[in-house]
């Protein structure tokens, strides 16, 4: 979600999401954020999915 959308569906203003986002980032609220690619787009037809076991970590 864009910061934009985002300013849209609660009312604020593109920075002052930002200024918010940033201070959750900083406070550790956030911890991260993921990027999801459409497979499609790219001509990507087959998806794989691995889980790897050790025994050790």
């Amino acid at each position: 979600m864009s910061i934009e959308s985002l300013g849209e569906q609660v009312g604020l203003s593109r920075n002052a999401v930002w200024r918010r986002v940033k201070a959750l980032e900083e406070h550790g609220y956030i911890k991260s954020k993921v990027a999801i690619i459409d497979p499609q787009k790219l001509g990507l037809e087959l998806q794989v999915f691995v889980q790897i076991r050790t025994s050790e970590h």
